[in-house]
């Protein structure tokens, strides 16, 4: 690329075990020639888990810039790298420096927002002469809009399905309008989530552009299966949150358990709704007798070996953007049983590579499964359906491609 576009990536974490889709394209921008700065509010203590190289990790390093909120428990460093992060931008910035901080008291006296943590949170950005800001999370936007005016660039946000499983647009009763007036361009990753996006305002003109999830189909690449073994082995992959209905697939699993009583259930994850889902497991005695087995976080590298242990995979989200382990699954010939929420439906092929039932109905999942455990050859020929679908729609290469021709395509608006 003869002439680098800078782009500002923000998000609260960076890498994130839960969000590799970030970490995969930043290094396919990076790739691409474009100069790449990641904005983030935390530190992360997950470098090991993602099988980088040592210079991917320094280049990645070298490109973040850490808030320094993510200091706030040790206060003596804290105070220290605020007081630094004042006095460099007051010195060398010191327009933009009396700019953002007239801006952050009147969007404090008409919120109620912390001053002290907003204003500090964005003194990083200054000093930064971007071309595009992307904010990959569309509910973390309200309070970072100015910032398009600030450094004089294009605003980018993803609508990922975040939005709704937050309470940020109720604190602010001008959320939709606002975020949608700033926006320069909107990035989904499902056709289900700009709809929804349109029935809260979004302008029908706004520059859009659709780029599903991909994955790595090198490192997801299964193994042929043994024929007729036994146990049937059905597993679930992701973060254990109450948007994905881990509750539902519990209950689902115990109906399966009835007819098919060695059935083994494979939950890889971790997160704030563990404890509940265990318990539920318990309530169903499928923990006692060893049939639902709960294995924690894992590295992303070891998940496809985890994947080829099993036979089907379900997901019973009740609330669902797209879903990256699902597309990993079809990769790996698993065939899917998934709920209808949000832009599931989009993400496997019904009848094809799985089947989609309606969220919260367990037997209409339990049903789906002892199909797919009585049915061997379409259980077969549904996994390979779900690698040439993998192959056509979810190819880390072509999405590297759709995201270049995007920030290009935003750099080439008038503002």
């Amino acid at each position: 690329m003869s002439c680098k576009i800078k782009i500002g990536i923000v998000v609260q974490q960076f890498p994130v075990s839960s969000e590799t889709f970030i970490l995969t394209k930043v290094l396919g921008l990076i790739e691409q020639g474009f100069d790449v700065r990641i904005f983030a509010t935390y530190k992360s203590k997950n470098w090991e888990k993602f099988g980088l190289s040592l210079n991917q990790i320094c280049e990645l390093k070298k490109r973040l810039i850490i808030s320094p909120l993510a200091y706030k428990n040790n206060l003596v460093i804290f105070c220290l790298v605020a007081t630094r992060l004042v006095l460099w931008n007051f010195f060398r910035y010191p327009y933009f420096f009396v700019k953002l901080f007239y801006q952050e008291k009147v969007f404090y006296k008409a919120n109620q927002t912390s001053f002290i943590s907003y204003f500090l949170y964005k003194l990083n950005f200054i000093g930064h002469k971007l071309d595009i800001l992307h904010i990959e999370f569309d509910f973390q936007a309200y309070g970072l809009l100015n910032l398009k005016k600030i450094l004089g660039c294009r605003l980018v946000l993803s609508g990922r399905g975040d939005i709704t499983r937050t309470s940020v647009p109720y604190l602010y009763k001008d959320f939709y309008p606002a975020v949608f007036g700033a926006v320069d361009y909107y990035h989904f990753i499902s056709y289900y989530l700009r709809d929804e996006a349109l029935k809260k305002g979004l302008n029908q003109g706004k520059p859009w552009k659709l780029v599903e999830p991909a994955i790595d189909l090198n490192l997801f690449n299964p193994k042929v299966r043994p024929l007729h073994r036994t146990p049937i082995t059905l597993i679930s992959v992701g973060r254990l949150s109450w948007a994905k209905g881990y509750e539902f697939m519990i209950d689902a699993v115990a109906l399966v358990a009835r007819k098919y009583p060695d059935v083994q259930y494979l939950v890889v994850g971790d997160g704030e709704y563990s404890e509940a889902i265990q318990f539920a497991a318990y309530q169903h005695g499928l923990l006692q007798r060893g049939c639902v087995q709960f294995l924690g976080l894992i590295s992303r590298g070891k998940i496809p070996d985890y994947l080829q242990l099993a036979d089907i995979m379900i997901h019973g989200a009740l609330e669902e953007g797209f879903c990256n382990a699902v597309i990993e699954a079809q990769a790996m010939e698993l065939p899917v049983v998934c709920s209808d929420a949000g832009g599931l439906p989009e993400n496997i092929a019904n009848s094809v590579t799985g089947f989609v039932v309606q969220r919260r109905d367990a037997q209409a999942m339990a049903n789906k499964i002892i199909y797919l455990i009585e049915n061997e050859e379409e259980r077969i020929l549904m996994g390979k359906a779900g690698r040439i679908r993998a192959l056509q729609r979810f190819d880390l290469i072509k999405q590297k491609q759709a995201f270049t021709e995007m920030y290009l395509e935003v750099s080439q608006l008038n503002q």
